[in-house]
Order: C-alpha cells, then sequence, then structure tokens
C-alpha cells in the first residue's frame, strides 16, 4: 500500500513538468514553479528581459525535446530558424537584467557551459524568430525614393543600413562626422543579398549599435561595423568581451576616419547620408495563441485541427529538497606546527585518465595524444576502432588543426561535434591534430557521411579514408609501447565492470539470439558460416549496463532473425544485427520500412562477414569456439 502512495506522489509532481511544440517553437516549464515562464515572456512584444543562449542545434542530429530531457532543464525554449528551419536555437531562464543572467550561467550543467553560453536580451532571439516566420514588417525611410523594398534601396547609391535605436543612430552620425575621433569595431563583410545584412544583425545579435554599408566595384559587398568607443583600449576590451561566435569572424578595430575613407572609395562623388536606410521591427503583437499545455504522466502526441502539436514529457522525478545541490561545508582540520621537524613534501598523485574523463568533455584515449568524445554512456566506437590494428573501417578526414590557433576541444565545441569524432596529435613539435569523424564498414557509407556534414570552421575539403591510414600516421610520431599495444582497452566514462557484472540482468559475454518453435533462426546460421556472402542490418550498439539485448527485442518486437554479440575490450557493448538478405539493395529497402523507433538509431546495411570479423577482432575470439557459447531466448509477437 505505501508503494502505491508512494508512485502516485511522483506522479503528482512529474505531471507538472510539460514540453510542447508550437509553430517552430519547442519549450518545457514546470507548471508547479513560480518562475516566469519563458514562453510566455517569448511572445511578449514588450518584454525587457534577459535569457540565457545555449547554443544552437542541427535538427537532423538532435531532438529539442530530447536535450532538455539530458540536461534536466525546467524552463528552456527552442526556436527553429534558417532557410529550412534546419537549426534550432536553444535559450533558457528568464532574468531581470543581464548581470543576473551570467550569474545563473555559473549554476548550469557543466556539459553545457562548455559550450560558452552568454546572457542576451530576450528582444533579440525573438527578432531572430520573427525573421524567419515572417512576422517582422519592415518599415523604411529614404530621401527622394518612393518604395518600401528593402532590396531595391540597398542597391541604390551610397547605401548605409542601420536599426532605429539609439546607439545605431548615435554611430550612423559619427560615421559622416568628418572630424570624428573615435574608434569603432570592423565585425566583418558579406555578400549583399536579400535579408543578409538583418539576418547578420539577428544571428550575431549586434543591431543594437550596427551599422552596416555597401562597398565594392560592383557594390554587391556590406562592411559591417559595431560600437562607438573613445579610445583604443576601450575598443579591446569590447573586442575581449565578444562571444565565441563573433570571435569567429576575427574582428578588428579601427579609427572612425578610416572606416569612411574605406567607405568614400566606392562612393567618392558623395560622402553625406543621404541614402541611409533604416529598419524597424514592428511593434504588431504576435496573434498565435498559446494553448494550456494538458497534463500527462507519458509522452503523447495529440493531433488537434487547427491547433498546434502538443508533446508532454514525462520527467523523472527528484523532490525539489533533491534537486537543490547541497552545500559542502569545509571541515576545519587544526594543524600542529611542529617544532624544530622537516616536513617531507609529498608528492601529489597524478590522476589517472579514467579519473580525469570522468567529467570531462573531450576524452583522453589510452592512447598518447589521441581524443575523443563520448558523453552520456554513449558508446564512440570510432575511439575503439583507433585503437585496433586489425580495424578496416573508413572514416572522413575532416583535416588539419593548427594547434596554436585553435585547441581540439575548442573546434569540437564550435561545430557541434557529438560522439562519432576524434583527434589525434601529430608532428614534430605534436602542433599539429588531425580531426576524424565517424567508423563506416564500407567506403560508399562514409561519402554519404561526407554530404550530411555541417561544419562552421572547414579545415580543410573533408574527404573519405581508411582509418589504417590514420594509424600509420600516428605511429610515425609516436612510439606505442608493447604494453600499450596490447592492452586495447577503451576508456569508458562513468562505467565500472565489476557493478554492472553484479547488477545486470543480460548475458554478459555471450552472444544473444531469438528463437521461437518451430521457427529457426536464419540469422544466426549463416553468423557461424565462415563462407557467408550474405547481408544484414546493423541496428545498434548500446552499453550493456544500458540495457539487456532481451529487454531491447522487447522494445521493439522483434521475434525473428534478430542476434546481438558483445563486442568492446572488455566486452562492455552489446551490438545488435537484424534480418538476412541476398543484395545490399534489399538491406537498404528494409531500413525503409523498419519501425519509426528504430530508424532514429540510424541503422545501416553490413555484411554478415563483417560482422564476423568484428566479433573475433575482440579478445582473441575464434568463431566456431563460440557456437555452443550463445543464448537463445523465445519472445511473442505483440
Amino acid at each position: 500500500m505505501s508503494n502505491i502512495k508512494n508512485l502516485l506522489f511522483l506522479l503528482i509532481i512529474a505531471i507538472s513538468l510539460n514540453a510542447e511544440t508550437l509553430k517552430d517553437v519547442v519549450y518545457v516549464e514546470d507548471k508547479s514553479s513560480t518562475e516566469i515562464s519563458l514562453k510566455d515572456e517569448f511572445f511578449n512584444d514588450n518584454t525587457k528581459m534577459y535569457t540565457i543562449s545555449i547554443g544552437t542545434l542541427t535538427l537532423s542530429r538532435h531532438d529539442p525535446i530530447d536535450f532538455f530531457k539530458t540536461y534536466k532543464m525546467t524552463n528552456a525554449l527552442a526556436y527553429k530558424y534558417g532557410q529550412n528551419k534546419e537549426f534550432a536555437r536553444v535559450i533558457a531562464g528568464v532574468y531581470k537584467t543581464g548581470t543576473e543572467a551570467a550569474n545563473a550561467i555559473k549554476k548550469l550543467d557543466p556539459r553545457l557551459r562548455n559550450n560558452k553560453p552568454y546572457s542576451a536580451k530576450l528582444i533579440r532571439h525573438q527578432r531572430l524568430y520573427k525573421e524567419d516566420m515572417g512576422i517582422v514588417e519592415k518599415k523604411v525611410t529614404k530621401v527622394n525614393l518612393d518604395t518600401n523594398k528593402v532590396s531595391e534601396i540597398i542597391e541604390s547609391k551610397n547605401s548605409v543600413y542601420v536599426e532605429a535605436n539609439e546607439g545605431s543612430q548615435n554611430l550612423k552620425k559619427e560615421f559622416f562626422n568628418k572630424n570624428s575621433k573615435y574608434y569603432s569595431i570592423a565585425l566583418g563583410s558579406i555578400s549583399l543579398d536579400k535579408n543578409s545584412i538583418q539576418n547578420f544583425f539577428n544571428t550575431y545579435e549586434v543591431g543594437d549599435k550596427a551599422l552596416a554599408h555597401v562597398y565594392g566595384k560592383n557594390k554587391d559587398k556590406v562592411r559591417i561595423i559595431y560600437g562607438l568607443y573613445k579610445t583604443r583600449e576601450e575598443a579591446s576590451l569590447a573586442l575581449a568581451n565578444f562571444n565565441e561566435n563573433l570571435k569567429q569572424n576575427k574582428p578588428y578595430s579601427m579609427k572612425m576616419h578610416k572606416f569612411q575613407h574605406f567607405y568614400k572609395k566606392s562612393f567618392q562623388n558623395d560622402s553625406d547620408n543621404n541614402s541611409i536606410v533604416e529598419l524597424k521591427v514592428n511593434d504588431k503583437k504576435n496573434e498565435k495563441k498559446i494553448l494550456n499545455p494538458k497534463i500527462s504522466d507519458e509522452i503523447k502526441i495529440v493531433k488537434k485541427e487547427d491547433k498546434p502539436i502538443i508533446k508532454e514529457v514525462k520527467k523523472e522525478v527528484i523532490s525539489q529538497k533533491d534537486n537543490i545541490p547541497k552545500k559542502l561545508e569545509a571541515k576545519k582540520i587544526e594543524v600542529k606546527k611542529p617544532i624544530n621537524k622537516i616536513v617531507k613534501k609529498i608528492k601529489p598523485v597524478k590522476p589517472s585518465k579514467e579519473d580525469l574523463n570522468k567529467n570531462r568533455f573531450v576524452k583522453y584515449s589510452k592512447l598518447e595524444d589521441v581524443y575523443y568524445i563520448e558523453s552520456d554512456g554513449n558508446f564512440n566506437i570510432l575511439s575503439e576502432v583507433f585503437l585496433n590494428d586489425k580495424s578496416s573501417f573508413y572514416t572522413v578526414d575532416l583535416g588539419e588543426l593548427k594547434l596554436r590557433d585553435t585547441s581540439i576541444e575548442e573546434f569540437f565545441i564550435k561545430n557541434g561535434m557529438q560522439n562519432d569524432t576524434l583527434a589525434y596529435k601529430y608532428g614534430d613539435n605534436k602542433e599539429y591534430a588531425r580531426i576524424v569523424y565517424g567508423a563506416y564498414e564500407t567506403k560508399d557509407d562514409a561519402t554519404n557521411a561526407v554530404k550530411t556534414l555541417n561544419l562552421n570552421t572547414k579545415l580543410e575539403k573533408p574527404r573519405v579514408s581508411n582509418i589504417k591510414n590514420h594509424q600509420k600516421l600516428y605511429k610515425n610520431f609516436h612510439k606505442i609501447s608493447s604494453k600499450t599495444k596490447n592492452s586495447k582497452q577503451l576508456v569508458e566514462s562513468d562505467i565500472i565492470e565489476t557493478d554492472f557484472r553484479k547488477n545486470s540482468d543480460s548475458f554478459l559475454d555471450d552472444m544473444v539470439y531469438v528463437e521461437n518453435f518451430n521457427e529457426k533462426n536464419l540469422l544466426k546460421e549463416e553468423f557461424f558460416n565462415e563462407n557467408s556472402s550474405l547481408y544484414t542490418i546493423t541496428l545498434i550498439t548500446f552499453l550493456k549496463n544500458e540495457m539487456s539485448p532481451e529487454k531491447f527485442f522487447n522494445m521493439h518486437n522483434l521475434t525473428k532473425n534478430v542476434l546481438a554479440y558483445p563486442i568492446g575490450s572488455v566486452n562492455s557493448y552489446y551490438r545488435v544485427i537484424y534480418g538476412l538478405y541476398e543484395s545490399s539493395e534489399d538491406a537498404r529497402n528494409a531500413i525503409e520500412n523498419l519501425d519509426p523507433e528504430l530508424r532514429k538509431n540510424i541503422p545501416y546495411v553490413s555484411r554478415v562477414s563483417t560482422n564476423q570479423k568484428k566479433f573475433e577482432s575482440y579478445n582473441n575470439r575464434v568463431l566456431n569456439n563460440e557456437i555452443n557459447k550463445v543464448k537463445k531466448i523465445e519472445l511473442r509477437n505483440k
């Protein structure tokens, strides 16, 4: 009875946390909280509040709701933007001042702080959202012109673009003041096309103190400058405080007369301010109605006519007291000073790579100068492949990183790299790093992966290469001891193998397959055929301590021709393969017919023989010796 009461109590708390999807907006809020709702404030046209810019998600790779759940966010919002709505910018919290928002950043999850979030006025995000939604109405004023089309004005001679606010107006005034003694900052140059200037202002949140002017022989480029500073030192200080996105453009400061001189080169005959374009954001209120979220204890999608889709998320509940981290009280230790005694210095114990990896975004490999990403129990197969001398996988070479300019971690963060990335140092003084992405069983798979890459910073043109080439380059600059070479142990974050063996209900190191009464598992039979030429589908690779094969089979109703085999240096993972096909084309067609939940794991076609080699490549296995260790389970169709 007490258990039932506890369960009801947890459900009552759980349903207070909801996530919803509106038009190109996904948000999560705690209905039981008294804090200001970010969703409500986001649609308040008169807001003066601040928020925290967390980062940008590539929607083809990340689901905003999963992101909220992963980082236990309770007052956050993600809005889509981009030409095809392929990105979503994530913001969190509502704060009265920028200082309050900056202080809140210190309390964020350490993994989120690695992305270098920053405080920003909420109105900046509203503008970017409205721009992409087509809600912004641009009002343009220009002397002797009877048109309201921005594109026509921008193309006209002598064009200067500013927003109608005090900071931009002051900058415009000094820009046309021949005796100006101010400094300003060059943010960069962009091509002149429709909405390019407004998009730049919104993306980098600089419209409050920015000016853009057309230049070039064909008047097809735009330079953007920002701010007014009385001294070079003041401008340099402002540069230092820019966020990482702005710093990528390598901005610099100059005296105003130099900006004027550059401008006059394109407009020799006129230097007055007759052709200034001013844009104003329309104060028209957002007419979109916000639905009151329904309360539920599970994830649902409710389709209703003319109403947004609602996704409600069940959150594993922890009471508010448990959510508040307890402050550790430092213990006072009284140290008696020794009289006339020599105190020996004790050398601090150097932490192991395993210990360091537990809280790091970028992990250390067992190999020296090799780094990879593996967060939240995800399996970075590339790190394992790189350790295996017998590997024949293909990967995508992203290029050479000059470490004096950018660190490995900085490159990973800037480009939103996830669990499929690895970097290794090389060069006489380890001054370079090679960045590689993904591990693919065929060259075609790797080639297709190149097409889906979306990098903010390109080192070189991405190209497909065999992992052996990178192993060879690494070895040319690193002497690998026999001890390191033979161990081949994957660095695992937050995994304790002994605890897993005690608590897991899986089959540990055994291969597992499903076979029901009078229905043979043909995949299992083929797996032990040394002359196999057939194909299968690799569904997923997961950690043993996260799930058992039987549970995975049950979840997805896999009742025939499915098999899971252990891999990893210490058998910490299970790889699941499914189906048997005569050609790779048949297997690819079968992937299209898989359950949508399975397709989320990005399954791919592989040869049975490739899986055999993968199984044998760990722990000196011989395929024929393992046939008697296979475990059978029976499952019925649901």
